[in-house]
């Protein structure tokens, strides 16, 4: 029985009793995964959330461990590793809340700026790409902590004109009162 199978055959509540106590670990037979967010961008937003929709774990292996032989590996090897990937991935999710992601103004909010989230990563593609002169296809390929980075500085140059904007208009009415 293959792997994604063998995976798929648990039930759901087992699944999750197994994802609560598994030990995680970043190795399997012997090789080790680097940290999701050495992978590209491209990987770690939009086919790894995919494969794991999918349950597609053979396919996760190939990409995140090179060398790996998926044909003879066992679901009790496999577990810890695909509970590790769960995990990373809800660390970068975590993270990415933490540091680049801020309420939007109320007139964006009037006019319907949460329209846009049915494109999903293509707004993050898009604005990174316009901002930095780079092709869409370009960011996907770019290492995931490369392009969390430029999004922070976007984020930071935002809040700073945002901060700017609002210290200039507290001195243009203090201004008027004198």
């Amino acid at each position: 029985m293959k792997l994604n199978d063998q995976i798929q055959s648990i039930p759901q509540e087992e699944f999750n009793i197994l994802k609560k106590f598994v030990k995680r670990s970043n190795e399997v037979q012997g090789i080790k995964s680097k940290d999701l967010i050495y992978f590209t961008y491209g990987f770690v937003k939009i086919d790894l959330p995919n494969l794991l929709e999918t349950a597609d774990f053979e396919e996760i292996f190939i990409y995140l461990v090179p060398g790996i032989k998926t044909n003879n590996l066992n679901i009790q090897k496999a577990m810890p590793f695909i509970f590790w990937v769960y995990d990373s991935l809800k660390n970068v999710i975590t993270i990415e809340k933490e540091y680049l992601s801020s309420t939007p103004k109320l007139d964006l909010m009037s006019a319907g700026i949460e329209r846009l989230n049915e494109l999903g990563e293509l707004n993050t593609l898009d604005a990174v790409a316009s901002r930095f002169n780079y092709k869409m296809e370009e960011i996907k390929e770019k290492p995931y902590h490369e392009v969390f980075d430029l999004q922070r500085k976007m984020k930071l140059e935002a809040d700073i004109q945002e901060d700017l904007a609002r210290i200039q208009k507290d001195r243009s009415k203090q201004k008027k009162l004198h």
